[in-house]
């Protein structure tokens, strides 16, 4: 049992999700382009006896096919099962989950439209197939993870030596006061006195004073701070809810799910979306 546990442990580890994403359309397209290149390459299920006109018209089907069912598992799946395809929450379990049910689905619809031509024994043919492609897709969802791992520690790094030497980002004028009002509350600050604010039903704002950390609540909406903070460089936008002064970025660290930013003197780590990951490139 003890051996075996190493191996569930990966499977636990943080992954990157490319759901919802550029990269997820583009993983899409390469799958379907695979399935041709095999259907037209291998010609597998009795391809070969096919007459070339209908051979060609069969493997773009095949494509068509496997194209929409990709589609399917990258946006829309991920819309009505939102929990599960949490970016926040996304594993290497999750990863081989995903990849077996994309595998599932284009196996047996694939197989299924083969055997309306008589070239495949459905569903026998569907689950062969897809029992094929399980010790593969698991040993892929590893070394995916071990790669996005070791990519993204080795990028945190980097930007942890580049921000150690970067100097203090500010506005053009550092003692403009910020004057954030809502409901007769008002906050004022200077622009570095603000480390970072958190927006939900109200926006909580963490900031420094000669006490030390201060944190105010203010019922504001996120436009009216953004529109605040549009002539102050520092202040950076993460995950549609968090705003960070990027001078209070104390460090980054990297998994395969992509960075978490560490606040200076605020117990907390944000996570950071594959989306917002330029923005850490850019610091």
């Amino acid at each position: 049992m003890n051996k075996r546990m190493p191996i569930l442990k990966v499977f636990k580890k943080p992954h990157h999700s490319s759901t919802l994403s550029l990269r997820g359309l583009f993983h899409s397209i390469l799958a379907a382009i695979v399935v041709m290149a095999l259907a037209y390459f291998i010609r597998p299920f009795g391809l070969k006896s096919l007459e070339a006109e209908e051979w060609t018209n069969v493997v773009i089907t095949l494509g068509g096919i496997s194209l929409a069912l990709m589609l399917l598992t990258q946006f829309l799946l991920p819309l009505l099962i939102k929990d599960f395809y949490s970016e926040s929450s996304w594993t290497t379990g999750k990863q081989f989950t995903q990849w077996l049910i994309m595998s599932f689905l284009i196996s047996f619809a694939t197989t299924y439209y083969l055997s309306t031509k008589q070239l495949a024994n459905f569903p026998v043919a569907g689950l062969a197939l897809f029992g094929i492609t399980i010790l593969p897709l698991a040993i892929a969802s590893v070394l995916h993870q071990r790669y996005l791992d070791s990519k993204f520690e080795r990028l945190a790094e980097e930007k942890n030596e580049e921000i150690r030497r970067k100097s203090v980002v500010a506005s053009e004028n550092p003692l403009n006061i910020l004057a954030f009002r809502s409901a007769g509350e008002k906050l004022n600050l200077i622009p570095n006195q603000l480390i970072y604010v958190k927006i939900g039903d109200q926006a909580e704002f963490y900031y420094q004073n000669f006490l030390g950390i201060e944190k105010t609540k203010l019922p504001i909406g996120k436009e009216a701070i953004l529109e605040e903070l549009k002539d102050h460089p520092q202040f950076e936008v993460f995950q549609q809810d968090i705003i960070i002064n990027v001078n209070a970025i104390q460090q980054i660290t990297g998994s395969a799910r992509g960075y978490e930013v560490q606040i200076a003197r605020i117990n907390e780590m944000v996570q950071i979306s594959h989306k917002d990951k330029k923005k850490i490139d850019r610091l």
